[in-house]
């Protein structure tokens, strides 16, 4: 065989560096194997520290027993023995009991800490799962929804809006609104006690202070100050909160209409609302109040945190074909908005409803509106009636379901009426919660939502708020 110097070379260089890059292997002692390996130490508990004090105490009496019977008879080294293993007996029951005491308690307090985490933990899911929905319907939005107009421009939709109440002041001669009727479907459910009697919401404080008496001014003047709100827009939103229960969180709020009534302050629904009706007026304001909170959820479209609005408007607007036309068409180019529209209408004027008005819901609906049922007067709930009404709330009066609750069976009426409103996707407002052992109470009926002053009072503030960012675009 030929010598070849350089693939000796080159063979010599590859073992070299094979073995510079070899680990050297650990040296090993002779006391590194296993026979040699030192035990881990035994943890001592409780039981062996029980154990041992038993052996120790058992141990101590013998001693003793056998000392007294070297000065003592055998009857008393005998009944000296029985003592001493009494005396034993008990002590390591009363040890034993201590210690599965403790055991049980920090059980408890572990399972106690485990659940405080989970609820943070759903929660922080819920409010993830909430933002992934606004962020996916944020991106499924197309470019010219992302726009704000400043100030409402001639000829859109919104200036139609407002033509369209401007002109029903001059036809205030026209037919009287149709008579709500009280003949509908007899209902699935009922409950014993019957509704409570119309009552209005108190006067806040600061409307007390500008007008303690609202009942003194007189009808005329409450007329004149409606036709001035709603020739000149003078019409103020106030707002209430609608929380979860029980935690208490915000999750919708209902507006409020308080006309301006010159110096004597503003004036609540139940001041003017029954004169409006008479006159013909309530639809005019029902509609201001409706465009005021349109423009206040539209530019409050782009925040993440912003709240579903409860709007409460009569039978007549859904009648009202060009202001419905136009609506439509203003919620078809902002279906965002459509989202947060919850429409509020009493029971007697919902189930009134004629066929007419059944396209009007269905499209509402479609487009992503919601509706709501208050004033409840009847003990009966037609579940499929209100589902087929587009209808996903329905208030209640805190004092009715107190007062039902009390009754023989009561309980189960309320819980078998919660069942149905579940199956039927209607969640349940209990409203005038005034109280925290009305509320106390009423959590036992596993309420969906609840609103009162308990939580919050109509504010003027909160609106004022919500509406800043338009002011400071104009």
């Amino acid at each position: 065989m030929r010598f070849d110097p350089a693939r000796t070379l080159k063979n010599a260089k590859k073992r070299a560096l094979d073995f510079f890059r070899k680990k050297p292997a650990p040296q090993r002692s002779l006391t590194s194997g296993p026979q040699f390996r030192q035990p881990a130490p035994r943890k001592i508990t409780q039981n062996h520290r029980i154990i041992a004090g038993s052996i120790g105490a058992g141990s101590f009496a013998l001693l003793t027993v056998f000392v007294i019977s070297r000065f003592a008879s055998a009857d008393f080294t005998l009944i000296a023995a029985a003592l001493f293993m009494l005396c034993g007996v008990i002590a390591y029951d009363v040890i034993t009991r201590r210690t599965w005491e403790k055991r049980i308690a920090a059980h408890t307090e572990k399972l106690a800490h485990n659940h405080d985490r989970l609820v943070r933990e759903v929660a922080r899911n819920r409010n993830d799962l909430a933002v992934l929905k606004e962020t996916l319907a944020h991106t499924a939005a197309t470019a010219a929804a992302q726009g704000r107009q400043a100030a409402v421009t001639p000829g859109s939709v919104e200036s139609r809006m407002l033509d369209t109440i401007i002109k029903r002041l001059g036809t205030l001669a026209e037919a009287p609104r149709p008579q709500i009727g009280t003949a509908w479907d007899e209902g699935v459910l009922e409950l014993e006690m019957a509704p409570p009697p119309p009552r209005a919401q108190p006067a806040p404080y600061f409307e007390l202070n500008a007008n303690p008496d609202p009942s003194a001014i007189s009808d005329t003047k409450v007329r004149e100050y409606l036709q001035n709100a709603v020739r000149n827009d003078a019409i103020d939103v106030f707002l209430q909160p609608i929380v979860s229960l029980p935690q208490r969180k915000p999750r919708m709020i209902e507006a409020f209409a308080h006309i301006r009534a010159g110096d004597t302050g503003p004036l609540s629904a139940s001041r003017y609302r029954e004169i409006a009706e008479k006159h013909n007026l309530l639809t005019a304001v029902d509609n201001l109040l409706l465009l005021r909170c349109l423009q206040m959820l539209r530019d409050t479209k782009d925040e993440g945190d912003a709240l579903p609005c409860v709007i409460n408007i009569a039978a007549a607007t859904l009648h009202d074909a060009g202001f419905m036309n136009d609506l439509v068409a203003f919620l078809s180019q902002n279906k965002k908005l459509a989202a947060r529209l919850v429409f509020e209408l009493p029971q007697g004027e919902l189930f009134a409803l004629d066929a007419a008005t059944a396209p009007v819901l269905s499209g509402l609906s479609q487009l992503g509106c919601r509706f709501s049922m208050d004033q409840v007067r009847s003990r009966q709930f037609n579940v499929h009636k209100l589902k087929s009404l587009q209808v996903r709330f329905i208030k209640l009066d805190a004092q009715w379901l107190l007062r039902e609750g009390t009754r023989p069976g009561g309980i189960g009426r309320i819980n078998n009426m919660k069942k149905q409103f579940d199956s039927a996707g209607i969640d349940l407002i209990v409203e005038r919660i005034e109280t925290e052992p009305e509320l106390r109470e009423l959590l036992d009926y596993a309420v969906d939502f609840g609103q009162g002053y308990l939580f919050a009072k109509p504010d003027i503030a909160t609106a004022r708020a919500l509406s800043a960012p338009a002011r400071r675009a104009a």
